[in-house]
């Protein structure tokens, strides 16, 4: 069995490839980002992207924040590496790389300025009650005073029909994109063993102990869910 480089069932360099077979609506969760940043701070100069990936939110946000510096964040070297090929144009003054690092080590003495937008999309469900716990923690400690947190990840339903039925529409929907069935059962049986969801109540919770004034779901479908926070 092959190694991947990073957290995901995806090779870095393939993932740009894969990922929309794999996660339903995943550049609608992008563009729902921007809208909901668009709104509520729409003068961002500070935003940090953490679990990065190969920055395809960064190069959407580019354009329409033009005033921002981002700050990109990943713990796999070879994710880091496919996003500085995607941006080995653009100017040092809007992009800065942190060497490879969880959320869970984030701290204000790496940051060239406090962010006041923090991005983590589909990376902290792969860590376990304790590493989520430490990597929201740590968001909520660099995040700039009425900043704004978003993440989205992989949700749990709890009642273990509920789940049943919505793995089965997950993996109908990738065998519908292409994928082979063999790729489609091992991505099914990662519930749980290569990925550990939470409830959306379990993600709000945590959010509003952590210390959050606001916490919300702004988007749902299929077994991945968006939420905002407001420090």
């Amino acid at each position: 069995m092959s190694l991947v480089d990073n957290a995901t069932p995806h090779m870095a360099k393939d993932y740009d490839g894969v990922i929309r077979a794999t996660i339903p609506f995943y550049d609608l969760m992008q563009s729902e980002t921007m809208d909901l940043i668009e709104t509520l701070k729409p003068d961002v100069a500070c935003w940090l992207d953490t679990g990065c990936g190969t920055g395809h939110l960064v190069e959407m946000a580019l354009p329409r924040f033009r005033d921002a510096l981002f700050i990109m964040a990943d713990p796999s070297e070879a994710m880091l590496a496919e996003a500085k090929r995607r941006f080995a144009n653009i100017a040092p003054e809007r992009l800065k790389f942190l060497p490879p690092i969880g959320s869970a080590a984030i701290a204000a003495d790496i940051l060239p300025c406090p962010p006041q937008v923090i991005t983590a999309v589909l990376c902290h469900h792969y860590l376990d009650e304790a590493g989520r716990q430490r990597a929201v923690r740590s968001c909520f400690k660099v995040l700039a005073r009425a900043g704004v947190f978003v993440q989205f990840e992989n949700i749990d339903f709890e009642e273990a029909s509920l789940n049943q039925n919505a793995l089965e529409r997950w993996a109908k929907y990738q065998k519908d994109q292409g994928r082979p069935p063999a790729q489609v059962e091992s991505h099914v049986r990662r519930f749980g063993t290569g990925y550990f969801p939470i409830t959306i109540d379990e993600h709000l919770e945590l959010l509003r102990r952590t210390g959050f004034a606001t916490a919300g779901m702004f988007w749902l479908s299929h077994m991945q869910a968006g939420f905002y926070a407001v420090k």
